[in-house]
């Protein structure tokens, strides 16, 4: 029997740079509706993504849980003119992008809502790989459009949460026009300052 995987990050201290995109008001509520089916079947056992936190993350540039050799404020100052000229330039013209929500997956550390944007996400992303070399153990750009959430903080059968959700829809469209670079300081995204925004 294949089980969740318990979170101990929640509420950690980090420091994170991350280019996201936030949520609007109509996909929170949305999300709220899901949350409370997982948390009426789960109770305790999961943690709900605060709603004014929920994002879909574009990339990181210097990932929250891992250790660099230079200070991450520090190697951010380095980074920054060059990662900010070749993100410009990646998104620059794009024009707004419709995301389409329509898809739970449950994974083994979240429960996670997919998007379909037709496949610009990953054109920025591969564009903006093809400028600059992420620092060494920074992980690659996710390859999808998910927002987590719910994470899990004790071990629950995954079949179990599937079937919870299996006859739960959801749809909802998002208009991103425009990614937010923020520095995160709790894990996950619960304290954060948005240092720049970048219009599509």
């Amino acid at each position: 029997m294949e089980l969740t995987i318990s979170d101990k990050n929640i509420g950690k201290e980090v420091v994170g740079y991350i280019l996201c995109r936030y949520l609007s008001q109509k996909a929170k509520e949305e999300v709220a509706k899901v949350q409370k089916i997982i948390s009426d079947n789960f109770g305790d056992d999961v943690w709900l993504s605060p709603l004014d936190t929920l994002h879909v993350t574009l990339m990181d540039w210097l990932a929250p849980f891992v250790d660099y050799e230079q200070d991450k404020d520090a190697l951010f100052g380095d980074i920054f003119d060059q990662y900010d000229k070749a993100i410009g330039v990646s998104v620059s013209n794009r024009g707004t992008i419709d995301v389409s929500f329509n898809k739970i997956v449950v994974t083994d550390s979240a429960v996670i809502l997919v998007g379909d944007d037709g496949g610009v996400f990953n054109d920025i992303r591969r564009d903006f790989l093809e400028s600059v070399e992420l620092i060494a153990n920074t992980k690659r750009p996710p390859q999808i459009v998910h927002s987590t959430i719910c994470r899990f903080v004790k071990e629950l059968p995954i079949a179990e949460v599937e079937s919870a959700l299996e006859d739960v829809k959801i749809r909802f469209n998002e208009n991103v026009n425009s990614f937010d670079l923020v520095r995160a300081t709790k894990s996950p995204m619960l304290d954060f300052s948005i240092m720049k925004t970048y219009d599509l």
